[in-house]
Order: C-alpha cells, then structure tokens, then sequence
C-alpha cells in the first residue's frame, strides 16, 4: 500500500446539489442539436467540459470572467486549430437554457456560418453561488458574456464572447 497518498475530501469536489439529477437531460438535448446540425450538414465540435467553473474576473490570478470549461488535450488541439484558422469567423451563438433548483443549465452553441462549423458544448452554473452572482454582474456590466475554453495543463484554448448575456442567466422574476 502507498503510504504518501493526500486525503481528498470527495464532497468538495462534487458539482452543486441538483446537478447529477438534471446533466442527463442537458447532455441528451445537446446530443440532439449536435443531430440536428450535423443533418444540415454542419461540422461539429462536441465540448464536453470536465470541469466547468463560473469565474468574476476578480481572482488574484485570473482575471477572466465567464464561464470556464476544461477539456482534454486531443479536443483542445481540435478546437484551437479551428478557432485559429485565418478564415475562422465564430460570429452567432445560441443558448438553450433551463433552470432547476438555482442551477442554471446550457446548451452553447457558436457557430462559424461561412465555414460549416459549430462549437456545441453543455454548461451549468448554481446560480446562488456568490462567484457566479459577481459574475453575472460583471457579464451586465460588460455587456458580453466570455465561455473560456482550456486544457487540463491549464493551457487557454479559445474564449468565445457572446453580445448577449442575458442569454446565460436565469430568467428575471415576473
């Protein structure tokens, strides 16, 4: 038995409470949009994140704010390579969103129409997090909203920015 191991508490580094009832019903629905795009003959990059974190851009090292999704190395290398063609034009985007116990799910779409190609990848954030309320403030203040994109070695991949972030967050109460 290894005697230099590192104790990990297993519980901080569960998603939010709600997330594991509801990211089935995410996935699949972006499994049917990938479908649909892919029927219109799109190209298409499916972003399954490992880990997804809402950042405020007020961290002592980070001063990205968004959403931020790490992938593995092979599909960074794909969507860096698409992202950083001298044609690329990632200009549209589309949001599908559902909100379940504070939690804010996505399904992002960007899409570069004259090449063919979209970026479809499932998000969340726990809307009641005080991170994400920072920001969704930033976001309004801004006027855009940022979905990073980076690899495991903490390598920034791409960073999509979106005109309208209202798009992201919860609905406003009536």
């Amino acid at each position: 038995m290894n005697e230099d191991h590192v104790d990990v508490d297993p519980e901080e580094h569960l998603p939010p409470a709600g997330v594991l009832d509801h990211w089935d019903a995410v996935v699949a629905d972006m499994e049917a949009t990938v479908e649909e795009y892919r029927e219109d003959g799109w190209e298409v990059v499916e972003v399954f994140p490992g880990d997804i974190t809402a950042l405020s851009g007020q961290h002592a090292t980070v001063d990205r704010f968004g959403l931020d999704l790490v992938v593995p190395g092979d599909l960074a290398r794909e969507l860096q390579d698409l992202v950083e063609a001298p044609d690329a034009g990632f200009d549209s985007t589309s949001v599908f969103r559902a909100v379940e116990t504070g939690i804010v799910f996505l399904v992002v779409v960007v899409e570069d129409a004259e090449r063919g190609i979209a970026v479809i990848a499932p998000a969340f954030y726990d809307s009641d997090d005080e991170t994400a309320g920072e920001m969704i403030e930033r976001a309004t203040r801004e006027g855009e909203m940022h979905v990073h994109v980076r690899d495991l070695s903490s390598e920034h991949v791409a960073t999509f920015t979106h005109d309208d972030p209202s798009l992201f967050f919860p609905p406003a109460d009536d």
